[in-house]
């Protein structure tokens, strides 16, 4: 077994990139937000709502993928077969091109019902619309193709290079972005377009990456049982957690924007914000997948002791982070308004929402440890109660009662202890040796 799964200067090691990437992910969407606010508040809000339609019909699809195409490379990568790994890359090839298609008539047939639902201002509507069918929409293959070459990246334990990839993805975006929104005068929809162009160009690099691996883009049509397993086993219930909890984050959303558009900007501003801290928590959830899947296959025993680690990292990295957003985010939000009242709600959310993080943190790497190991339905029953026991049904009930709106904010503090405490204990009580699943 190589060391990088077992101690935790090597894990901290193979985290790092992961971690830092999802920063500089979070930097460039908060560049991306710096753009759209020169186009008044209307284009920040629009862009929000447009996020959350994202969120609601891209994430279950795309996290479903990213799962279970992680975990499958994984376990795969433990066996040190590269024509294995070659073969099951050419057979996923079939399912993201197919997603792609069906994700994208998804977005026509249900977008502007969903963004009419989430914010009724028939301006904020329109500027939303623009920016998903007249830049994201066209990205849709791109990104599916980008979750698969990621997936083999981090199933290869080469976070390194999958680090490079988002970095050199980052810099195309960051690069388009201002020209297409201001000097091609494309307004929001550019910076859809800029995304778009962000996938498709760094797929060459990403397949020369892969290159040792030879010939990984002749499609194999034949899926085989073991691929339609881990779909069923991982990215299901990690398909309907997602759809879940974005109509459940959506209905949290929606309690918000009743409180008027002053407070719903500010709470849009604080959340793409939020993002410096709960982007890279991500990494948690990635690490932990590649590493469980790893040891399912090679070292099953010391499954626990590593879920332990990944805890620990998680906690460590994530604290630091939060207290310097904490500190600064009363200067923060004055750099994306002008509007005192918006710059001041939005720095209160963003220091309430940035505790949570820290039990997010923990949380997903908690999840990435039940997808790695093949189990994500109990991930996926703990997330759906304690969202909807401890953070939506009190909103609406705090919202009907015309309390403050910090209140419904501090659900989010609730939510991420309870949540991360029964799936702490869930794992280490009833995930043992025959409840880890493989698919190789």
């Amino acid at each position: 077994m190589e060391p990088c799964y077992y101690d935790r200067r090597s894990l901290v090691k193979l985290t790092l990139p992961l971690y830092l990437q999802y920063i500089c992910e979070s930097i460039v969407m908060i560049l991306d937000l710096f753009f759209i606010s020169r186009l008044g508040s209307y284009a920040i809000a629009a862009r929000g709502t447009a996020s959350y339609v994202i969120f609601l019909i891209s994430a279950p699809v795309s996290g479903a993928l990213l799962a279970s195409y992680t975990t499958v490379l994984s376990q795969t990568n433990a066996l040190g077969d590269r024509k294995l790994l070659n073969e099951y890359f050419r057979k996923l090839l079939t399912i993201s091109l197919t997603a792609s298609g069906i994700l994208v008539l998804l977005y026509y047939m249900l977008g502007p019902g969903i963004v009419h639902l989430i914010c009724p201002d028939k301006t904020i509507d329109r500027l939303a619309l623009e920016y998903i069918f007249g830049g994201y929409i066209y990205g849709i293959p791109g990104l599916l193709l980008f979750i698969q070459y990621l997936s083999l990246l981090y199933g290869r334990g080469r976070t390194r290079e999958a680090f490079i990839s988002w970095i050199v993805s980052d810099i195309i975006y960051i690069v388009c972005d201002p020209l297409l929104i201001f000097f091609l005068d494309l307004g929001i929809a550019g910076s859809g377009l800029a995304f778009t162009l962000s996938l498709y160009l760094v797929l060459p690099l990403m397949h020369y990456l892969n290159s040792d691996l030879g010939n990984i883009l002749r499609i194999d049509l034949k899926v085989s049982r073991n691929i339609f397993n881990a779909l069923f086993n991982v990215g299901l219930f990690v398909f309907f957690e997602r759809l879940v909890l974005s109509a459940l984050y959506s209905a949290y959303c929606g309690v918000i924007a009743r409180y008027g558009d002053t407070i719903y900007t500010a709470y849009q501003l604080g959340l793409t914000l939020e993002s410096f801290v709960y982007m890279p928590i991500l990494a948690f959830r990635d690490v932990s997948n590649i590493v469980t899947g790893h040891v399912a296959v090679k070292d099953r025993t010391n499954i626990v002791n590593v879920y332990r680690r990944l805890i620990e990292i998680a906690l460590l990295m994530t604290t630091p982070l939060a207290i310097i957003l904490i500190i600064l985010s009363p200067l923060i939000t004055r750099l994306f308004t002008n509007n005192i009242v918006i710059a001041k709600l939005a720095s209160t959310y963003l220091i309430i929402s940035v505790i949570s993080d820290i039990g997010h943190a923990v949380t997903w790497a908690e999840i990435g440890a039940y997808q790695g190991t093949g189990n994500t339905i109990y991930a996926f029953i703990t997330d759906t109660l304690t969202m909807t026991l401890t953070r939506v049904i009190p909103a609406f009930l705090l919202a009907s009662l015309h309390t403050d709106i910090i209140y419904i904010w501090m659900l989010m503090d609730l939510d991420a202890i309870t949540r991360g405490t029964i799936l702490y204990t869930i794992f280490r009580k009833y995930i043992s040796e025959r409840k880890i699943k493989t698919f190789i």
